[in-house]
């Protein structure tokens, strides 16, 4: 990490991760190098800090509005909170820099909004959020993944799936302008309901019982609203050992369960400048979602 960077953090030795003993510098390196793929899916997007001053095993909190600290170099878009029922100023991560203040908050997930602030009643991206219950895992909700995708490639959708970092994987479709929350949340609503029809002994499409459900993989739809945010393609999380949000081609899925720990801050720089940024193409083809 350049010098110029290095110095926008305070306490860069503060241990984030303790089980691999990674530092908030660490933690702004990764950013850094995952600038050229990551700051496309960031750019103009409302985000939604979730921060962990005393690292992953310490108690965390959500910030929507920037803090009274902010730089006026960060970019900020004041857009409507519904979860705190007014206006707020989102911090917008457009460049490396705001990516490095960001981890100096210790700030190790970034969640994004799915419209940008040029338009933010008009979605770019719908998600479809896998998540199994306590009793289930990756190898469940890769079943229903390749689920869900055929039932969009029977619907003429191209979707791309990405590790949560966690248990669960999401299925995204990039969407082409001039389309609302209400079109991306029903059409997703649509495909959950068909999927929890056709294979009820494993998926739910009922968020009600999120807490409840056991032996089930919710697909949540719910997040398809305006003001929702989903976990961006290369975000950390805050697992032991660091795992990242990971974008993946179906074939990966179909070969197999994924193995969480191949994809940390340590590992995702090196995979991703031998392949590349394998959701590039997707990025382009937004599409127009079925009536």
């Amino acid at each position: 990490m350049k010098d110029e960077l290095e110095a926008l953090l305070t306490r860069p030795e503060k241990v984030l991760f303790p089980k691999p003993r990674l530092t908030k510098r660490d933690l702004a390196a990764y950013y850094v190098a995952m600038a050229p793929v990551l700051l496309p899916y960031l750019r103009d997007r409302p985000l939604m800090m979730k921060q962990y001053p005393n690292g992953v095993d310490g108690r965390f909190f959500f910030r929507q509005d920037a803090p009274k600290h902010t730089p006026d170099w960060v970019t900020t878009a004041r857009n409507y909170a519904a979860s705190v029922g007014r206006d707020v100023d989102f911090v917008v991560a457009n460049d490396v820099e705001s990516l490095v203040w960001i981890a100096n908050q210790a700030a190790i997930e970034l969640h994004a909004w799915m419209a940008r602030t040029t338009s933010p009643d008009e979605p770019d991206l719908m998600v479809l959020d896998l998540d199994p219950g306590a009793d289930l895992g990756l190898a469940e909700a890769r079943r229903v993944a390749l689920w869900v995708r055929e039932r969009l490639d029977a619907d003429g959708v191209e979707s791309f799936p990405k590790l949560s970092g966690k248990r669960g994987i999401h299925v995204c479709v990039a969407l082409a302008p001039g389309q609302t929350f209400g079109q991306s949340h029903a059409f997703a609503g649509r495909v959950a309901e068909a999927i929890a029809d056709a294979h009820p002994e494993l998926v739910t499409a009922d968020y009600l019982r999120k807490k409840e459900r056991s032996g089930c993989v919710l697909v949540d739809f719910a997040v398809n609203a305006h003001g929702k945010v989903f976990t961006a393609p290369y975000s950390v999380r805050p697992t032991a050992e660091a795992t990242v949000s990971m974008p993946l081609e179906w074939s990966e899925l179909e070969n197999g369960v994924p193995e969480l720990e191949r994809y940390t801050i340590r590992t995702v720089p090196g995979l991703v400048e031998k392949q590349g940024d394998v959701l590039a193409e997707h990025r382009e083809r937004g599409q127009k979602l079925p009536a």
